[in-house]
């Protein structure tokens, strides 16, 4: 049986200079460069991965962050699946700044959107100023799983995207399921495996 094949949209939200960019440089052209321009209105870029035999492309949408634009960047709400909330862990008021941003998503995008909270930049350890304690309330606070990334040494940058995917991908068969037109597709047992230890460590811990 050929394998699957998924489309989902997923936007990047968060403030301005938190490391949007830079995540997405690193995840798919494996480079990080100090210096990056800010994003003006939206930028995409397509990612191809493959999940235990299921084949998924996520089209990431980088948006700005800045105030001027934000009115613009609602319109990247619309038919999103997944959103990566980003903030800066030395910076605490991009942090307190997600829930402003989870609110705009809920609002344009729907309550189905998966959502995960990007905590970036923690590689610099000596000007730390989020604590794991409050990602973890916050996650809870907005339905939210997260991780704790670097996109200067890429600590957790390839695992937050497979999460992101092999989610995604679950969520399309059980909407396909609910569907009315809906005709069985049977997972590969490596795939159910796949999600159930997803699901089992989310259960289980609550955030990732």
């Amino acid at each position: 049986m050929d394998s699957a094949q998924f489309l989902c949209k997923v936007v990047l939200i968060g403030d301005s200079g938190v490391g949007k960019t830079s995540i997405l440089n690193k995840r798919i052209y494996e480079k990080f460069t100090f210096h990056t321009t800010h994003t003006e209105l939206g930028q995409m870029n397509s990612l191809k991965l493959k999940i235990n035999g299921i084949d998924i492309t996520l089209k990431l949408w980088d948006t700005a962050g800045q105030e001027k634009y934000r009115t613009i960047t609602i319109q990247f709400y619309r038919e999103t699946k997944g959103a990566f909330l980003v903030f800066d862990m030395t910076n605490h008021q991009s942090f307190d700044n997600i829930k402003f941003w989870a609110k705009q998503l809920r609002n344009h995008g729907g309550d189905d959107v998966k959502k995960v909270i990007l905590a970036n930049k923690c590689d610099l350890t000596d000007k730390l100023a989020v604590t794991e304690e409050e990602i973890t309330d916050l996650a809870k606070q907005i339905n939210a799983n997260f991780f704790i990334v670097s996109a200067y040494n890429s600590e957790n940058i390839i695992e937050c995207f497979d999460f992101m995917a092999a989610e995604l991908i679950k969520n399309c068969y059980k909407q396909q399921q609910e569907s009315p037109n809906f005709q069985h597709k049977q997972l590969s047992q490596n795939t159910e495996s796949f999600l159930d230890q997803k699901q089992k460590k989310k259960q289980n811990q609550g955030c990732c």
